[in-house]
């Protein structure tokens, strides 16, 4: 919205505020709420008129896109719960034991799905940035599997050497996961679930 002012001199912030608070309460307690001046001009000119009837429209706009239903995206469900499963782990026996000097390391399989998924967004970000691809086209779906064994499911873009970027992620995982975790890190696979489009091709 512009804030220049109106044919008339009045700025038109006033009238925003007064769009936005009958969209919220209704016209009536706006109105009460609004300042007397200002309700008086709007009522007699003609330019303020015409801009609170635009900016009416265009919240009644608004408010359509929010109440319109959004369609979930395939899979997206059962990816979020595997996630949330993965996560979640065995609460009794639950962990992963790296053995060092002077004891054992526990690390709960939580931090070991989550640790996964970290490193699978900062390799699949740089590997992005390397191969010349736009922000977005690369992308961490999910994780899931046990902790001794994990897939990660990921959106690569369309037309691209799908496999050849996939193996790469994979074994760049693996190695992170190596040095984090040593004898406990899991075998890791790349399942890739989704395609995205690189605009220009």
């Amino acid at each position: 919205m512009t804030t220049q002012p109106l044919e008339c001199g009045r700025t038109p912030d006033y009238l925003l505020e007064l769009v936005a608070d009958e969209a919220v309460d209704g016209p009536a307690r706006a109105a009460v709420h609004a300042d007397r001046a200002d309700l008086a001009h709007l009522a007699g000119c003609r330019y303020c008129g015409a801009e609170a009837a635009r900016l009416r429209v265009d919240w009644a706009r608004v408010h359509a896109a929010a109440r319109a239903p959004v369609d979930v995206p395939v899979a997206l469900v059962s990816r979020t719960l595997a996630t949330l499963g993965a996560i979640r782990g065995d609460p009794a026996t639950g962990h992963v034991e790296i053995q060092q000097t002077g004891g054992t390391l526990w690390v709960r399989d939580r931090v070991v799905v989550v640790l996964a998924r970290e490193l699978a967004r900062d390799l699949l970000g740089e590997l992005r940035r390397r191969w010349g691809l736009p922000d977005g086209t690369c992308r961490v779906l999910a994780v899931t599997g046990e902790p001794h064994e994990l897939t990660v499911q990921v959106a690569l873009p369309y037309g691209g050497p799908l496999r050849e970027f996939a193996e790469h992620l994979r074994v760049r995982l693996a190695g992170a996961l190596q040095v984090q975790l040593g004898t406990a890190a899991p075998d890791v696979s790349i399942e890739i679930t989704d395609v995205t489009h690189v605009t220009g091709q």
